[in-house]
């Protein structure tokens, strides 16, 4: 951060530094760790959401979208995103309990 005050392209160093922004998401939820197991039974609840409606969008039930090439309904749209947060929020759920 205080390497941005002499660069030459701040605005590129804020760019990058934006990338940085889910670390904020320990400290602030660090006042719920003593409600911890509802925070993890929300997070696998959003979990099962996010997968129900991938699943409603692969069997037909509901539309796609047809915006771009193998895109699903839900929170996220890329698979390869949404299968790496679904991962990541199972590795946190059971970190949680």
């Amino acid at each position: 951060m205080l390497s941005l005050a002499w660069s030459s392209d701040p605005g590129e160093g804020f760019g990058q530094l934006d990338a940085a922004r889910m670390l904020l998401v320990i400290p602030a939820l660090w006042p719920l760790m003593p409600q911890r197991r509802m925070l993890a039974t929300c997070l696998v609840a959003g979990l099962c959401v996010q997968v129900l409606g991938q699943g409603l969008d692969t069997s037909g039930l509901i539309p796609s979208r047809t915006d771009a090439l193998n895109r699903h309904i839900g929170f996220g749209s890329h698979p390869g995103h949404v299968t790496l947060w679904l991962g990541a929020g199972a590795l946190a759920a059971v970190a949680l309990l």
